[in-house]
């Protein structure tokens, strides 16, 4: 909840992303279930992006960057993790191409990044979910993070 009050009311003030939460109703009470944010990114290709992907991505094969939609943040309420009936990632993803396949028809463009922990988890769940690896990326406090793409 901490990214909600702290980066993701700010962020929409200054028009940096979008914030989606979810609620639904769960033993008759109506309860936050999740939330995702979306905004603009452009990525810069390493050394380990195949210039054939690069083409894929851009239709240029020398092409050093490009941009897309990022899914920044994607949770959902621990208390329904374990719940599929209430609330699924699968649900919350669908919930969020949902918005970018809108946004796509307005605007265009050709990708949808997500940025994740190394994590073994995350990386299947979205493997299952249409997106592939694309290269690991460092964070500004010298984290790193593996940066997946979706091609609309």
């Amino acid at each position: 909840m901490d990214f909600l009050y702290d980066t993701a009311i700010p962020n929409e003030l200054k028009s940096r992303s979008r914030t989606y939460i979810k609620y639904g109703n769960y033993n008759d009470t109506f309860q936050f279930l999740g939330y995702f944010s979306i905004a603009l990114k452009v990525i810069d290709f390493g050394d380990e992006v195949s210039k054939t992907a690069i083409k894929k991505m851009t239709g240029d094969k020398d092409k050093k960057n490009t941009s897309g939609y990022l899914i920044g943040q994607f949770a959902i309420n621990d208390k329904f993790r374990t719940s599929k009936d209430v609330m699924s990632g699968k649900t919350l993803l669908e919930d969020c191409l949902d918005q970018l396949y809108e946004a796509n028809g307005i605007v265009g463009g050709k990708l949808i990044i997500i940025e994740c922990k190394e994590s073994e988890k995350l990386i299947e769940f979205y493997e299952r979910n249409g997106f592939r690896y694309l290269q690991k990326v460092q964070t500004p406090n010298n984290g790193e993070l593996v940066q997946m793409i979706k091609l609309l």
